[in-house]
């Protein structure tokens, strides 16, 4: 049988020659054997592996990928990219929201080092399954303000992150009752601006205005997470950003 052994094809492909055996062992690429017994790769065989790695670099399980490839067709299904996609899109989100916690916390004990910092709070917070992606449903169906509806999921998910950035700055500085006057609360109160004017506006549209008080003050279908952020951290935020407002008339 013409082919390469199984060292010249790990070598040629890029993959080890365990990763190789294993994926013999296991049915996901099966080789045929030359006389003497040993593995031996045909064109097709290689061609395989190629689709195999592409599959794994994408996150597709092994049992995905061998029922694809044992289904015989020419392309996998464009189904299995999709819910890749959405793989890879919720893995951004999780990471998107650890980082924005850990920035604001990095933002605050910088000024302020000695804040104990309320761990199971915060690890609450940075769980994407019970903040960011049940969030959404607030907005979602025939319930959802019109002026929030007729916006589009990035411009959702940007008000968000701004949202919950600027709540952990208040939440960890109104945990020690640092002043809204203080510069920390002043830049806390100048954040909430800089928020509420990416979200309404420089210029607020009054039903934008009024979707968001409805949202905010009917939030019984919020994340407990999210929730709890909110209602510890409103009158402080609200605070600060009177202080803030303040200092610059």
């Amino acid at each position: 049988m013409d082919g390469l052994g199984v060292g010249a094809a790990a070598a040629a492909s890029g993959v080890s020659v365990r990763a190789l055996q294993f994926y013999d062992r296991i049915g996901l690429l099966p080789v045929g054997r030359d006389q003497a017994g040993r593995r031996c790769y045909t064109r097709a065989d290689l061609a395989r592996l190629q689709r195999i790695r592409m599959l794994t670099a994408a996150g597709v399980s092994l049992a995905e990928i061998r029922r694809v490839l044992d289904a015989g067709t020419e392309h996998e299904p464009h189904e299995l990219y999709a819910a890749q996609i959405a793989w890879c899109e919720q893995q951004e989100l999780a990471l998107r929201v650890q980082r924005t916690v850990l920035e604001s916390v990095t933002w605050v004990l910088r000024r302020h080092p000695d804040i104990a910092v309320p761990s199971a709070a915060l690890t609450a917070l940075m769980n994407v399954e019970d903040t960011l992606l049940r969030y959404a449903s607030v907005t979602d169906g025939e319930a959802a303000p019109a002026a929030l509806a007729e916006r589009d999921t990035a411009w959702h998910i940007e008000v968000y992150f701004r949202w919950k950035a600027v709540s952990i700055e208040a939440l960890l500085l109104s945990s020690v009752s640092v002043p809204p006057t203080d510069p920390s609360g002043l830049l806390v109160g100048e954040h909430w601006d800089t928020y509420l004017r990416f979200a309404l506006g420089d210029e607020p549209d009054a039903g934008l205005s009024e979707a968001y008080r409805s949202v905010t003050e009917n939030n019984e279908h919020w994340p407990p997470a999210d929730r709890a952020l909110h209602e510890t951290t409103a009158e402080y935020l609200e605070s600060c950003h009177r202080a803030y407002r303040g200092s610059r008339s």
